[in-house]
């Protein structure tokens, strides 16, 4: 009996949508590991890159190596910082550096904070603020027993709105003052009891795990839905979030493409 080949292999084929999602989803999957792998190096990028060198000894609540405070100006804020740590028990540093020579602001923070041990020990109710004047970067580095008066949006609120207006016009000297005062502000009322609260490292590392845990889970219930562009604006929604929270801009465009290829990949 003869047999139409080509008749009965049009009857086994595939039909045409399968094979093209199937084509479709394996072709983009290298790319959406890629994104997967930008994303995820974005979160340890401050740590990765960390170029910390030592300022040398720190004397004092005003630590000026880059010498663009005048003197008055330095010994008013030691006075002032001297009698809030009395009132409150708070301690406020101010570490002013030239440059960060490759480092991030949040990792030199980060690392100095630890290193000269602000706050008291057991109530870890220190404030640092860094200024880096080449590269026109400052952070508010906050110990863990008082997040909870200064957060690290409060924290960004500060830096923009009284800080950096004046640093623009080059006046150091007030954009420092008006920043420690709105800082002390949003301390002052906080009460601290020591052995409650301890700063950990281990925390920010805590904190990535669970996060890169909650975006696996959205991610893979987007990539079950039928609209390609959702998984896109989700991912780019929460980048937004976790800027306004760590302050890495990559983050945005990062989660925005993880999302947008993981919902239209499958």
């Amino acid at each position: 009996m003869c047999m139409n080949f080509s008749r009965q292999a049009h009857k086994l084929r595939m039909p045409q949508k399968l094979i093209s999602n199937y084509s479709r989803s394996h072709l983009l999957r290298p790319f959406a590991l890629l994104a997967w792998g930008l994303f995820v190096g974005s979160m340890f990028l401050p740590l990765s890159t960390n170029a910390y060198y030592d300022i040398g000894p720190i004397k004092g609540y005003v630590t000026d190596i880059s010498n663009v405070l005048p003197a008055s100006v330095k010994n008013a804020l030691e006075n002032n910082l001297r009698d809030f740590e009395a009132k409150t028990s708070h301690q406020i540093a101010i570490v002013i550096i030239p440059s960060l020579k490759g480092d991030t602001i949040e990792g030199f923070s980060n690392t100095l904070f630890e290193q000269i041990k602000i706050g008291q020990k057991e109530a870890d109710n220190g404030v640092l603020l860094l200024i880096a004047i080449d590269e026109r970067e400052a952070r508010i580095e906050v110990g863990y027993g008082l997040e909870g008066a200064l957060t690290d949006i409060e924290s960004k609120q500060i830096l923009e709105n009284n800080i950096f207006p004046y640093f623009k016009q080059g006046n150091y000297a007030q954009g420092i003052l008006e920043g420690t005062d709105a800082t002390q502000k949003a301390i002052q009322g906080e009460i601290v009891t020591k052995g409650s609260t301890a700063r950990s490292t281990k925390n920010s590392g805590s904190m990535i795990v669970w996060g890169i845990f909650i975006v696996i889970t959205l991610f893979a219930s987007l990539a079950r839905t039928k609209s390609w562009w959702a998984g896109g604006l989700l991912g780019g929604i929460i980048g937004v979030i976790v800027f306004l929270i760590t302050g890495i801009l990559l983050i945005i465009p990062s989660l925005a493409i993880v999302g947008l290829i993981a919902d239209y990949s499958e």
